[in-house]
């Protein structure tokens, strides 16, 4: 089986002042403060790996829109991916639905069997890449994804809500957004590792994109969560853009 993550790298905002956050259209100077994998995408990457702790033939892939960081590329390897993809691009790095345009190109030729994605990457992240990314491959959904488990030698997705558990056989090219992971934290890797990762390089694509959505329609996400129900195909996902659903 074959996993791919996606992750971005961001500005810990935790490092931000709070009076420095001043609303609006206008956000806080974040060249002085350190990069971080996106919280739950970090969570992400490590729902893959405790996957793989299970079953060792699983092969992981970590895949990243915007530019290459030889840090976190060490990090990913050294934990225990076996291959890290930036894919670069001029369009915005903010429309999300340029950023799920981007990735589409690259899963087309990609032999991935599930794609799984962190549910937002910052404070003023709208969470919908996964979404849009979901419906322009036209593969099913699956959200809150805490974990993945192996029962009866199927891998298993499970998806926890405030008041329910469910769980859904990963029989097909799926894409789960993971939420609230049950090992939120990317693992620490041993020195040997480290030492093994550093001599790994990633591998870098050049993807050209053209405007093809504005991602208005997705501006408030509570109503983007409210209609996305776990398991929704992307036609369904589809029809709800179309005929302003969302």
């Amino acid at each position: 089986m074959k996993v791919s993550v996606c992750f971005k790298i961001v500005p810990d905002y935790d490092q931000v002042p709070k009076d420095e956050w001043k609303g609006g259209l206008s956000l806080p100077d974040f060249r002085y403060v350190k990069k971080i994998i996106g919280v739950f995408d970090e969570g992400a990457l490590e729902t893959a790996l405790c996957l793989k702790d299970v079953l060792p033939d699983t092969v992981l892939e970590a895949v990243s829109v915007g530019r290459p960081n030889s840090i976190f590329t060490e990090s990913i390897y050294a934990a225990g991916f076996d291959k890290v993809t930036y894919l670069k691009n001029a369009g915005s790095e903010f429309d999300p639905s340029n950023t799920a345009r981007v990735l589409l190109e690259y899963f087309k030729s990609s032999d991935t069997d599930l794609i799984l994605c962190g549910e937002q990457v910052g404070p003023a992240d709208s969470g919908t890449v996964p979404y849009f990314l979901a419906s322009l491959m036209n593969i099913p959904v699956v959200d809150r994804v805490s974990e993945l488990y192996v029962s009866g030698g199927k891998v298993m997705i499970k998806r926890e809500t405030d008041d329910s558990t469910q769980s859904f056989l990963c029989d097909r090219r799926m894409l789960a957004v993971v939420s609230s992971a049950a090992k939120p934290y990317l693992r620490f890797a041993e020195y040997s590792k480290k030492v093994e990762a550093g001599r790994k390089k990633a591998d870098v694509r050049h993807i050209v994109t053209f405007p093809q959505f504005s991602h208005a329609v997705f501006r408030k996400k509570k109503a983007v969560k409210k209609n996305t129900v776990f398991l929704k195909s992307a036609s369904e996902i589809r029809d709800l853009i179309s005929g302003g659903g969302i």
